[in-house]
Order: structure tokens, then sequence, then C-alpha cells
């Protein structure tokens, strides 16, 4: 019997089953290579930046942009009939905490001389909590501060000043002659056809508040 082989004389080790060339799994198939160029990095960042810049910017709010129509001066005993154009432009780089918005109002006659029955500008602010404040200079020489609320989803807002100290009246002498107003109030209202509705009641020397100027405004820009 010849002698026992040496260790390391003996049989070459044979790979474990799992290496067996015959055992080794299939390589997957590669997907295929696409041959598009991607974009360069500058333009991708652009595009990322547009729309990340058009996800974050603010949803026009119902009222804003510019409206006329035609209505009836119901305040008198006459019966007067106005063209109505209103202007509502948001301000850019305003408060972060209020969206501010650019306001005029006009009422002018149909007939006769044209001449104006109703001018107002100033500004409105709209509050994240759906407050809303209005500070308005009149033609007759009046500055009236108002405050109400806007329901955004249901597309309304309205306004009101009905305390003395939300008004801030010219010298006498401007006025002399004339009713002093003592009560403002407002209302915005979408009519679910895309026409908003504009209603606007006023109170003269502390009486109760009747309606002035009513009218159905379609939007033009």
């Amino acid at each position: 019997v010849p002698p026992p082989l040496p260790r390391h004389l003996g049989p070459a080790p044979q790979p474990p089953p799992s290496l067996h060339p015959r055992l080794l799994p299939t390589p997957p198939s590669m997907p295929p290579i696409s041959l598009a160029k991607s974009p360069p990095a500058s333009a991708s960042a652009s595009a990322s930046s547009s729309a990340s810049a058009s996800a974050s910017a603010p949803a026009p709010l119902f009222f804003q942009g510019k409206w006329s129509g035609e209505g009836t001066l119901l305040s008198g005993p006459e019966r007067v009939k106005y063209l109505f154009a209103a202007d509502f432009t948001a301000v850019p780089g305003a408060a972060g905490h209020a969206a501010v918005f650019a306001v005029t109002q006009t009422a002018v006659r149909e007939a006769g001389d044209g001449g104006l029955v109703m001018m107002e500008t100033g500004f409105v602010r709209v509050f994240r909590s759906g407050k809303v404040e209005a500070n308005l200079a009149h033609l007759s020489g009046l500055n009236g501060f108002e405050m109400g609320m806007i329901e955004v989803a249901e597309g309304r807002m309205e306004l009101a000043a009905e305390e003395e100290e939300n008004f801030q009246r010219p010298p006498m002498g401007f006025t002399e002659g004339k009713q002093s107003v003592t009560a403002i109030r407002r209302e915005y209202a979408m009519d679910g056809e895309g026409l908003m509705d504009f209603r606007l009641d006023v109170g003269i020397s502390q009486q109760e508040m009747e309606p002035y100027i009513s009218c159905k405004l379609k939007k033009v820009a």
C-alpha cells in the first residue's frame, strides 16, 4: 500500500457547488441604453425653479381684475342709470401677512352730461384669517376705513364702516351744505355664472342705511 501523499500534494480542492461554472446564476439582462440627451444642468435648474415658483404663486382672488357693468342709482326720488367700472390690481411685494389690492371704482351717468355719480380709490387688504379691511378715498373728500370678511370658496366679500371713528372728513368748508355720510356697507358676490354682483348701501346723517348702488359686473380683463 503506497504511503499517503503529503497534505500539500493532495488532490486540488473543488469549488463549492454554488461557484461551479454550471451552477453560476445567469446575469440579468441589461436595460437598453437610452441615447436621448439629458437637458443641461442650467436648463433643469431653471425648469425646477419655474415649477417651484408656479406652485408657490397664490391663485387670484375672485374679485381680482377689471370689471364693468350697468346699474341704477337707487338713492333719491330719481332712478339714474349709470355705467360702473371696478379695477382690483394686486400690489406686488406687499406685506406677507396680507394680500394687497389697489382699487378704483367709478359710476358715470349714461345720459345727460355723463357726470360722475361715484368715484372712490384706495386699497383693500385680505388677510389669511379671512378678515378684510379697506381704506377708500371718495369723490366727496371723505376717507372711509371699512372692515369685513371674505369667503373665497363661496366668492363673497363684505365690508362695512358704521362708526364715526371709521371716517376721516375734510374741512367743513369743503362740504358745506352737503349731507354727511355716516355709514357704508358693500358686498361683492359671484352669481355662479361668471358675473359679480355689487351692492352699496349708504347711511346719511346718522339715519338707517339704504340701498344706493346695485349692479351686475362682467370681467373684462
